[in-house]
């Protein structure tokens, strides 16, 4: 059986709004290397996991910080965005 984590209650926009600008601080290298990947940010470290899906990138993101919530999105593309 899975085991439920429970979230501490985020604001969703000002959460977007910091992993957007973490994304665009790193948005250069992301683009030259990575085009097409899902990168799963942490807005309040910073740190950022690249995955060829979302499902690969959070779970490269939940092996270091298990009980945080991710903003990803796919590099060279504003279609994919999600918490």
């Amino acid at each position: 059986m899975r085991e439920i984590i429970k979230y501490k209650p985020i604001n969703k926009r000002e959460f977007a709004r910091k992993a957007k600008a973490i994304y665009e601080t790193i948005r250069d290298e992301m683009e030259a290397n990575y085009m097409g990947k899902i990168v799963a940010i942490d807005p309040e470290t910073g740190d950022y996991f690249i995955g060829n899906s979302g499902i690969e990138a959070g779970q490269k993101a939940r092996k270091r910080y298990p009980d945080k919530i991710f903003f990803l999105i796919r590099v060279g593309a504003r279609a994919y965005t999600r918490l």
